[in-house]
């Protein structure tokens, strides 16, 4: 099972169950999740750990 089909899997989930009120939380933990994966492998790193 690949990552694009378990998000797949998931929003569907949450549109069938309609909690779509997660879907906001879920996005936004992603985001951060590839802010901090950005942030450590780059040269903008410094510049993002200054943001917090």
């Amino acid at each position: 099972m690949n990552k694009g089909q378990v998000i797949a899997d998931l929003l569907r989930y949450f549109w069938k169950k309609q909690k779509y009120w997660w879907i906001p939380f879920i996005i936004m933990f992603l985001l951060l999740g590839l802010v901090i994966l950005l942030s450590e492998s780059s040269i903008v790193g410094p510049f993002i750990y200054s943001l917090f």
